[in-house]
C-alpha cells in the first residue's frame, strides 16, 4: 500500500473517532490504495486511516472497495452541497 492523500485539520474542530480503546480526538485522515491479491479479502480500493489528536496514525481503518467509491463520494458531496460547502 502506498499513501495517496493525507488530509489534516484542527482537533479543535471537535472531529473524533472511536476505536476499542475508547474515543480519541481526530486531526485528519490518511488514504492508502490498497490491492489484495489472493484470499476472501482479495480486491481494491481505498484504505481511510484516522490521525489521533496528536498527530499520530491510529490503529483502526476502513476499507471501502472500488466498486462503492463512487456512491461514497456522491454521499459525501450531497452532505457538503446540504451544509453550504
Amino acid at each position: 500500500m502506498s499513501v495517496r492523500a493525507c488530509i489534516r485539520w484542527s482537533k479543535e474542530l471537535g472531529s473524533g473517532f472511536t476505536g476499542r480503546n475508547g474515543s480519541f480526538a481526530c486531526s485528519g485522515v490518511e488514504l492508502y490504495v490498497y490491492h489484495r491479491m489472493t484470499g476472501p479479502e482479495a480486491g481494491k480500493g481505498v484504505q481511510v486511516t484516522p490521525f489521533t489528536g496528536k498527530g499520530d496514525i491510529a490503529r483502526c481503518f476502513i476499507e471501502i472497495p472500488n466498486q462503492s467509491l463512487r456512491e461514497v463520494i456522491k454521499q459525501l458531496t450531497e452532505i457538503a452541497d446540504e451544509q453550504g460547502l
